[in-house]
């Protein structure tokens, strides 16, 4: 994942004027393009994949709407929240006045106080001063062989022996590991 770092120009935070990474995102990965990687790792026809993300997509449109909360395993919980403003008195709030927006609220899947969504990120200095080209060698006299193993990510074992960061002063942040699953706070 890449970052960058900048200065917070916002002098109402107590932060004002010290530097923080902001992760940098390069692409936008399209329908097309998950529904290709879906059909190749799963051997499903492409109408077949285009057929369950429209399906999901209704579905939990639907229920977030009617104000449910969806848990989709190995992802995590989404949920509508209300933004609002403030009035004094009970009786004087109009929704068509008062409330300004409905965002998506989303909370990572936690097990055993771990997020699996986090698990293997690798941070990149976006800004950093990129390495000089390499010069041109003779090609090797037989090609270079490439071998790709398969490591499943659903077991509990092969995803915590997925590395997750080499810093030593760095600690992972798990801001939901505390709530058991079902204990009411979302």
């Amino acid at each position: 994942m890449k970052y960058k770092v900048t200065k917070e120009n916002r002098p109402t935070l107590k932060n004002y004027g010290r530097y923080k990474a902001v992760a940098v995102h390069e692409q936008t990965v399209e329908t097309r393009q998950i529904v290709s990687e879906v059909c190749r790792s799963t051997g499903a026809s492409r109408g077949s994949v285009i057929a369950v993300l429209v399906g999901l997509a209704e579905a939990v449109g639907h229920h977030l709407r009617q104000g449910d909360r969806v848990r989709l395993d190995d992802w995590g919980l989404l949920k509508l929240e209300i933004d609002s403003q403030k009035v004094e008195n009970a009786d004087e709030f109009d929704e068509n006045r008062h409330i300004r927006a409905v965002r998506l609220h989303f909370i990572p899947e936690s097990r055993h106080g771990r997020q699996p969504l986090y698990h293997g990120i690798r941070f990149t200095r976006a800004d950093a001063p990129q390495a000089q080209p390499r010069q041109a060698s003779t090609p090797p006299a037989r090609p270079a062989v490439v071998q790709f193993q398969k490591i499943p990510i659903s077991s509990e074992k092969s995803m915590h022996s997925v590395p997750i960061l080499n810093t030593p002063n760095l600690q992972p942040f798990y801001p939901y590991e505390n709530y058991p699953r079902n204990s009411g706070i979302q």
